[in-house]
């Protein structure tokens, strides 16, 4: 029996494709190349298990994760599947070792960019349900096809890229809601590395040491308190993007602002492969690295000021 038609690309999100057709063009090709690189029988487990984790499905709809007989390989994709949606944080070597034997470093690697695409489109996708009503973006154009055939990989930076390169929040914000996901995710190298803008580093050692405990801490301003929240929620589960947490956004944030802050966090939830593969050393092994974010999105290493 085939997969659950629970799991829809974000990419047919209006409000996407209104205020970031750049970023709805990469959704697309990504879910495209997720679902022509993850071979059926897996594709039908991972997607079975996804909507389960994010409660779009009943445990009895999730595969056969426990089943007795089922093939190791089945049960570590359910289960690796599983922690990814969870909490990817709780690293999983033992599942990644049988997957490597099984499929392949490549074929591994392919695995995991197909669940990013399918965990960050279902967050967007439940997260835009609740912070946005139907029809308040008119009748957006269709997500564009690519020019030209990108891999699952390629097509996942360039989400990323499409993502950084909208300016409607601040780089203070931005910062904020990355070294957020990296704290949340365990990501060694996203926490080893830091924003900076005009020679300057724009979340010092002190105010990220509070980052913790935002939520109660007047260094944060309500709008940013606002945005880690949305962050939070995001990365947790969109399900708890409550009617206050939406008020509370819409009243320090344009839409504009809310599309871009949903596509930061989902880009920077890149880092959820890394972690789950093992593979996020930190920048440099001589202390924290600085970072700029280009004009077109795309991120290289700067001097710390």
């Amino acid at each position: 029996m085939s997969a659950p038609q629970v799991l829809a690309p974000a990419s047919e999100l209006e409000s996407i494709r209104a205020v970031a057709p750049a970023a709805a063009t990469w959704l697309r090709a990504g879910w495209e190349g997720a679902l022509a690189t993850v071979e059926p029988r897996l594709l039908d487990l991972v997607q079975r298990r996804m909507a389960v984790g994010h409660g779009l499905a009943l445990e009895t709809d999730g595969g056969p994760a426990g089943r007795e007989g089922a093939d190791p390989l089945d049960e570590a994709v359910a289960a690796f599947t599983d922690g990814f949606v969870r909490h990817v944080a709780t690293r999983r070597p033992e599942l990644v070792a049988v997957l490597r034997e099984r499929l392949g470093r490549r074929g591994t690697r392919g695995l995991v960019d197909a669940l990013y695409v399918f965990d960050q489109n279902a967050r967007l996708v439940i997260g835009h349900g609740r912070l946005f009503d139907p029809g308040e973006f008119g009748d957006a154009a269709p997500a564009a096809a690519p020019a030209e055939p990108k891999s699952l990989a390629a097509a996942n930076f360039l989400l990323h890229d499409a993502a950084l390169e909208l300016g409607a929040l601040d780089p203070v914000t931005t910062e904020l809601v990355r070294l957020r996901a990296g704290s949340y995710h365990d990501c060694r190298t996203c926490l080893s590395m830091r924003l900076v803008v005009d020679g300057r580093v724009v979340v010092d050692d002190a105010l990220f040491a509070r980052l913790e405990h935002y939520g109660a801490d007047p260094a944060f301003s309500p709008a940013r308190r606002a945005a880690l929240r949305y962050a939070d929620a995001h990365m947790t589960g969109p399900h708890q993007i409550t009617e206050d947490l939406r008020t509370e956004l819409r009243t320090h944030f344009s839409t504009a602002q809310l599309v871009e802050l949903s596509l930061d966090v989902a880009a920077w939830n890149y880092q959820k492969t890394l972690v789950a593969l093992d593979l996020d050393a930190p920048a440099s092994k001589d202390g924290l690295t600085g970072m700029i974010i280009n004009p077109d999105g795309t991120v290289q290493v700067a001097p710390l000021g």
